[in-house]
This record gives structure tokens, sequence and C-alpha cells, in this order.
């Protein structure tokens, strides 16, 4: 609370900080339709108690974060921040920064930093490349990241073993080399395809992780504990060769939802790629895109 000196406004960015917690509890878990109806209840709910941290008219709850310094919304990005482009990187490495993921990299960030697991759900969107581009180019050296992609034809045994290579073993636990976080991104979580009756080995060995802190070594029988670990993994919606996961597993990971790209995003997307792609040309060309 000695962050906030001004007394007079410490009130407003209280609520604005309970707002900004509401809107990315109850309403990151919505899908792009019930995302629509949320901005609608929300701006009216603050607008019937006459609330002083309104969002602007004409936007979504979910395109600001609060602004300390400022005690005001900001928006995730104003379209020129973190625009600077190279074509050193192939298309597919590049993340150009827009309202969907500026706002899951902030979350992701924060949440690892508290040793909190993360579940990133969307249709097709940026939701690899964010965790990506969080892991390579926004966490600081003390985070040992991996990451183990599973597919339909994952099996338990191939998973655990990759998981153990990622490990150190001290003082008989296994984990990161001392003073690191180990984090693991698993991708595609969801293509694990369920067995005749449902089960999903794989998962289930992960959801073990969760429940009893490691895992089992079938050679000698002996327990294996994990420490220092956190998992933030990816999955797209079912259909088209991708299944649901546990419920029991779900419980466990921070779940939120990256919505499709709206207009906007991919008009920035492009225009920020062609501009790239034509900074070679003349002035006459580049002021045609």
């Amino acid at each position: 609370f000695g962050y906030f000196k001004d007394n007079e406004n410490s009130f407003e960015m209280f609520e604005k900080i309970f707002i900004f917690c509401l809107v990315w509890t109850f309403g990151a878990v919505l899908l792009d339709e019930s995302r629509l109806l949320f901005d609608r209840f929300l701006k009216d709910l603050l607008e019937k108690n006459g609330s002083k941290s309104q969002f602007p008219p004409n936007t979504k709850v979910f395109d600001f974060f609060i602004d300390l310094n400022k005690n005001q919304w900001s928006v995730w990005t104003d379209g020129k921040t973190g625009q600077e482009l190279t074509s050193n990187n192939s298309i597919e490495q590049i993340l150009i920064p827009t309202n969907e993921s500026a706002s899951s990299i902030f979350l992701s960030r924060l949440l690892i930093h508290h040793s909190n697991h993360v579940l990133i759900h969307g249709p097709e969107s940026c939701k690899t490349l964010v965790v990506k581009t969080l892991m390579n180019n926004i966490l600081d050296k003390s985070f040992d990241c991996k990451n183990l992609p599973l597919a339909n034809c994952s099996v338990a045994g191939n998973i655990l073993s990759t998981l153990r290579s990622f490990m150190h073993k001290s003082k008989g636990v296994f984990g990161p080399l001392m003073n690191q976080q180990l984090v693991i991104f698993l991708d595609n979580l969801g293509s694990v395809k369920p067995e005749v009756y449902g089960a999903q080995p794989p998962l289930e060995l992960i959801r073990q992780f969760f429940d009893y802190g490691g895992w089992y070594n079938t050679a000698n029988v002996e327990f294996q504990t994990i420490v220092g670990t956190t998992l933030i993994a990816a999955m797209g919606p079912e259909g088209g060769g991708l299944f649901g996961i546990p419920e029991r597993l779900l419980r466990h990971f921070f779940y939120f939802h990256i919505p499709k790209y709206q207009s906007e995003s991919m008009s920035t997307i492009l225009t920020q790629l062609m501009n790239t792609s034509f900074s070679r040309y003349a002035e006459e060309i580049r002021e045609k895109i």
C-alpha cells in the first residue's frame, strides 16, 4: 500500500485494479461471442454504480491495462511501439504486437513469475508464437525454458523421458539448476488422441505431476519429486484432429482464451509485414501501402 502516495486517488486506483482483475478472471475464459455480452454487462454495471473508472467509449474492456503511473486505462498497443521489424527472421517467427497478443504475454509473464501454470486456448491465432516470444525475448536468464510439442501419436513413455531430460537431480529431487525456474511449454495439448475408453495417458502423466508433485520411476518403483517447474500449455478448440482434455487436468491451469484476430489487428499485422518487405523500395512505392 505504500506504493500509492496520493491518498485522494487511492480508492480510484484500487477500483481500477479490481476491475482489471475482474476482466481477466471471469472474462478471460469467454469465447468471442460471450466477450461482447460481458463487455456490455460490465460497462452497464460501472455506469449504473457511478464508477470513476469507466472505460473510454467505443472500446472493449479487454483492450486496456492500468497505467499505475498515470492512474488511467491505457491500450495494450498503440500500433507504433514495438513495431520495429527486420528481415532477419522468417515471417512465422515475427510477432506483431496486437491487443490479443500483448495481453496474453502480459498475463503469462505475470503468472509464470509467480509459478502459476498457464493454459492458452483459442482458434488459429498466435498462441505458439506468443509463448515462444515470451520464452526467448522476455523472460530473463533465471528461467530455463524448454519446448515439448505434443502430437496425435504421443505416448506417456516418450513424454516422461523427454520431461526427465529437461531436469537435473539434486538432493534427491528433480528440477532446474540452482537459482533457476524450469518453464516447459506443452504445445498442442489437445492433440493427444483418447484411447478406446477415453483415457489419454500422456495427459494423465501430466496431471500426476500436478496432483502428487512428481512421477514414479517404474524401473525401481521409486517416486521422483519434481520442484521448481512451471508448465505453460496451448491448445485449440475441439475438432479437426484436436480433442478435449480431462477436467481434472484443466483445473490446475490458469485458463484464458485468445480470440480470433479482429479486422483491426489483421490490418496492423499485414501493414507492418508489408512495410518491412517493401522497406528497400522507393518512398513513392511505400506510400501506396
